[in-house]
């Protein structure tokens, strides 16, 4: 971690952070100064007493642009933090205990955002009015470091292992179903993991959530699986499985969709059982919002009522608290 003096910590500005922080997403110290609505001397001018206060080059300049040193990209890093709990501390001043407002910011992963981006948006809207809600869909592969820098307040994540820099609370374990467009199985009855095996499957690659539950699976029964293809993209692999290219290994939130309007067929996957867990995450060490607070427990509570009304199916809950 970038280490600041007791001396430049104690001159430096929060318009110099926000300053910098434009520059280096810009790239830029015509557009950042455009962008500011300030002068471009000024704004050097800015960035040269930040660097002399901190006694570290931040920024080089060259005929192509800015381009930000690697003191530079730590301190970037920091100072987003800051910036955001100045403003989570602003929004908390102005705001009453019941009437939570301002951003909050969830990452959820493109298969869970079926099921559970339009119940909590809805429940968010009419709970809390104030509150302007950001969803990102992203793979969970790159929420962690979101998280734990604070770009995103709330996410969801598969089988974690790693809590440096994270609170995590486990709330499921979801079952992963060998899916076909409509027709391609006699029944929806589990189908063992050893059959999946002699069928043509679009998997995954190895990094991927879904398949390191599958290889987790196939090594404890001593099977192999060769896929016809490996995809890390779910609407792509849906796609191909609805045009007949293949079959498929995906979570129920997946294809709820696609299975209630008579579109694709799933077996659940046993012999092993093959699940992948989901945990909520927030940071350690960025504080939350009193709304990004009210935003992680409705976050649970939605979860658990998609749960119990069958809305979320293939999951065994965690008790909840």
């Amino acid at each position: 971690m970038l280490a600041l003096n007791a001396e430049a910590e104690g001159r430096m500005e929060i318009r110099q952070l926000k300053y910098f922080v434009r520059i280096v997403e810009l790239g830029s110290l015509t557009r950042a100064a455009e962008s500011l609505f300030i002068a471009q001397p000024a704004l050097s001018q800015q960035m040269a007493s930040l660097e002399k206060d901190l006694g570290i080059k931040l920024l080089t300049r060259s005929v192509r642009g800015v381009m930000v040193t690697q003191a530079g990209k730590a301190f970037y890093q920091q100072a987003n933090t800051i910036l955001k709990q100045v403003e989570n501390a602003r929004l908390v001043a102005k705001s009453e205990n019941d009437h939570p407002s301002g951003m909050v910011s969830i990452g959820i992963p493109s298969s869970i955002a079926n099921v559970l981006a339009a119940p909590l948006y809805s429940a968010i809207r009419t709970k809390y009015p104030d509150v302007l809600l950001e969803i990102n869909e992203t793979p969970s592969a790159y929420l962690d470091e979101l998280v734990i820098n604070g770009r995103i307040d709330i996410g969801l994540l598969f089988n974690f292992s790693r809590a440096k820099g994270l609170k995590l609370r486990k709330l499921l374990s979801e079952g992963l179903y060998l899916v076909g467009r409509q027709g391609s199985f006699d029944s929806c009855d589990p189908i063992p993991l050893a059959d999946v095996c002699r069928m043509e499957v679009l998997a995954p690659s190895r990094t991927n959530s879904i398949r390191v539950q599958i290889d987790k699976g196939l090594f404890s029964s001593g099977l192999s699986l060769i896929p016809v293809a490996e995809i890390n993209a779910t609407p792509v692999t849906k796609k191909l499985t609805l045009a007949g290219q293949g079959l498929s290994i995906l979570p129920w939130c997946a294809i709820d969709e696609e299975i209630s309007n008579g579109l694709l067929q799933a077996k659940l996957i046993v012999e092993p059982e093959v699940r992948r867990d989901v945990f909520i995450a927030l940071s350690e060490t960025v504080p939350l919002s009193h709304a990004a607070l009210c935003v992680y427990q409705l976050m649970i509570d939605i979860v658990f009522e998609l749960i119990e009304q069958k809305k979320w199916r293939g999951v065994v809950a965690v008790d909840q608290d």
